[in-house]
C-alpha cells in the first residue's frame, strides 16, 4: 500500500512540472518509421508522453531525447514537455518505474540523435529548431 502511495505522489510530482503548454514550433522532429513522414501536433505530444508503444507498421516506438547534459535538453524539456529538464526526467522515471514505458534513449548531440534514428527503425527524436539539418530521409513534418 505504501508503494502505491509513493507511486501516486511521484507521478503527480512529475506531472506538476509538465503542466504548461507545449510549443512544438520551436522544435524539429525526425523519425525512422515506414510510411510516416508527417504527424499532427497532437499525435507527436501523445507519442512523446507515452501514448503509443507501437507504430501502425508494428514497429516498437523508440523515443530519442537530448541527454540532461546536452545544450538542447532545456529547450526540448520546455517546448515539448512544458517544464524543466528535471521534470522531464521525473516524468520518464515514473513511467519506467511503473512498468508503463521503456526508457527513452538519451544522446548528447543532434548528430548522435540523427544517426541513431537513421539506424533504428521505429525511432522518433526531437531537437531544437536550427540546431542541425535533419536529413530528408528521416525528417518528420508536423501539421
Amino acid at each position: 500500500m505504501r508503494t502505491i502511495g509513493l507511486l501516486v505522489i511521484l507521478l503527480a510530482w512529475s506531472w506538476e512540472g509538465l503542466a504548461q503548454q507545449t510549443d512544438l514550433g520551436q522544435l524539429e522532429f525526425a523519425a525512422n518509421v515506414k510510411g510516416v513522414k508527417s504527424l499532427t501536433s497532437k499525435e507527436v505530444v501523445q507519442i512523446f508522453r507515452n501514448g503509443r508503444s507501437l507504430w501502425a507498421s508494428g514497429e516498437k516506438v523508440i523515443i530519442v531525447l537530448p541527454s540532461n547534459k546536452s545544450d538542447m535538453a532545456e529547450s526540448v524539456a520546455k517546448n515539448l514537455y512544458g517544464g524543466s529538464i528535471t521534470a522531464m526526467q521525473k516524468f520518464w522515471l515514473a513511467l519506467v518505474f511503473q512498468g508503463r514505458a521503456n526508457p527513452p534513449v538519451f544522446l548528447q548531440s543532434a548528430e548522435e540523435i540523427m544517426v541513431y534514428i537513421s539506424k533504428n527503425p521505429g525511432a522518433i527524436g526531437v531537437i531544437p529548431k536550427d540546431t542541425a539539418m535533419i536529413p530528408e530521409s528521416i525528417q518528420l513534418t508536423i501539421r
